[in-house]
């Protein structure tokens, strides 16, 4: 939950997914709780108003290596 963390940075309308709400989110395969290993299977990005699929985070990250 990352509520708290926007409530300390005065955030009111972020932290939380719900309807007219800002939310950005990253979506796993696998649950990151039951083993950090699973932070590695993103599925996709939510983020300013932006989806990035598994493809585009792959290439993203391949121009990032240049």
């Amino acid at each position: 939950e990352t509520l708290n963390a926007a409530e300390w940075v005065d955030e009111k309308n972020k932290g939380f997914i719900k309807e007219g709400v800002n939310a950005d989110f990253v979506l796993y395969k696998k649950n990151p709780l039951t083993d950090l290993d699973n932070l590695k299977t993103i599925k996709g990005i939510y983020f300013n108003h932006n989806w990035l699929n598994e493809r585009e985070i792959g290439n993203n990250l391949k121009k990032l290596e240049q």
